[in-house]
């Protein structure tokens, strides 16, 4: 479950981290992940995650589940989306392609959202890619959220869910 201050640490880190990102020539359509950086309240701590990624369903599949519909409460999920989306469209963020890392423009991602398949409420799924840092001695625990990536809902012709496409990956730092 992502209770509310995460969604607003991740909002802040969207906001602070496109606001110094550099203007991007459409020569550079690649991006090389970072590795250091400052971890917020000067914590510091053994690295016991350089990088993980991991699935948070966003959506739930399955009105009849009702510890999913338990865990998202209180995610002001279309809030979120719209924002990721609209840092994107407003240039204060870069959407790459998941699997090539290649820049998606924001006009391109304009014409991807007009089609039936990527409709915004059809996303149900992030994906998180952070690193994990603890302190032993004060028993506390860091995450430093790297990249975001959105994940729609596929659906076979009987309407089961059978899996999920990605939408595009936003680089927090």
């Amino acid at each position: 479950m992502i209770k509310p201050k995460a969604i607003n640490l991740i909002i802040s880190c969207v906001v602070m981290a496109s606001s110094c990102c550099p203007e991007k020539t459409k020569d550079e359509v690649t991006r090389q992940p970072a590795t250091d950086f400052i971890l917020q309240e000067n914590f510091s701590g053994l690295m016991i995650a350089d990088t993980i990624i991991y699935d948070v369903i966003i959506k739930n599949p399955n009105p009849e589940d009702k510890w999913t519909e338990e865990c998202l409460r209180n995610l002001k999920k279309e809030q979120f989306i719209d924002i990721l989306f609209e840092s994107v469209y407003e240039k204060q963020a870069i959407a790459y392609d998941l699997f090539t890392e290649k820049i998606i423009a924001p006009n391109k991602l304009k014409q991807l959202e007009r089609k039936k398949d990527y409709d915004r409420h059809k996303i149900g799924k992030i994906q998180f890619a952070e690193s994990w840092f603890y302190n032993d001695s004060l028993r506390l625990m860091s995450k430093k959220v790297i990249s975001v990536s959105l994940g729609y809902e596929i659906f076979d012709e009987t309407g089961n869910l059978i899996g999920y496409k990605p939408a595009f990956k936003i680089y927090l730092n």
